[in-house]
């Protein structure tokens, strides 16, 4: 939980930082980058955990890595690393990715398929669902055979589920509940 609050409160610290100057946008693209990298590298992690290695080597180590283009980007680096909070990297850049997003009231739809949907039908989807009041919807498929076919839907708290193995479901649960007579 503190781990968790501390992301919080850097997250958010970098993200007033990038709205007073104008830098959010790129903050958000370097956050989705960071978060990318270090879900894809287990060396990377381990590298940045490890109390071994010097803090000033973790830094150049970092900012190499990234290449940041801003000052904002550069102070978190630092900044975490010079209080031991290093370790909360990936985590402040998820947090800042989900607080950049409430900032702009932004969603992110989360369509789960049997199959890997097509640009085109995803944009379609996106169109159905920006009469809604989201400003910007981000798409992400996942991929999941058991469902069927249909797909499921997530956006935040909301949730659509036209899969087939629901709709299986929902009739085996009629079936089974109305008992019929002659």
């Amino acid at each position: 939980m503190k781990n968790n609050r501390s992301a919080k409160r850097y997250s958010k610290a970098l993200l007033l930082y990038g709205i007073e100057n104008n830098l959010s946008d790129d903050i958000l693209h370097q956050m989705e980058s960071i978060h990318s990298t270090l879900t894809g590298s287990l060396k990377l992690r381990e590298l940045i955990i490890n109390p071994i290695i010097s803090k000033k080597i973790k830094e150049t180590l970092i900012l190499k890595i990234f290449n940041f283009k801003n000052k904002g980007s550069k102070e978190i680096i630092r900044l975490l690393i010079k209080n031991n909070r290093i370790k909360f990297l990936d985590q402040v850049a998820q947090k800042f990715i989900e607080l950049y997003n409430i900032f702009k009231n932004n969603k992110i739809a989360i369509i789960i398929s049997a199959t890997p949907l097509e640009k085109k039908i995803q944009l379609q989807i996106i169109k159905k669902i920006k009469g809604s009041s989201f400003s910007e919807i981000k798409i992400i498929n996942e991929v999941d055979k058991s469902i069927g076919g249909g797909y499921i839907l997530k956006i935040g708290d909301i949730l659509f589920d036209e899969s087939l193995s629901k709709k299986i479901e929902k009739l085996r649960r009629g079936l089974t509940l109305n008992s019929y007579t002659k």
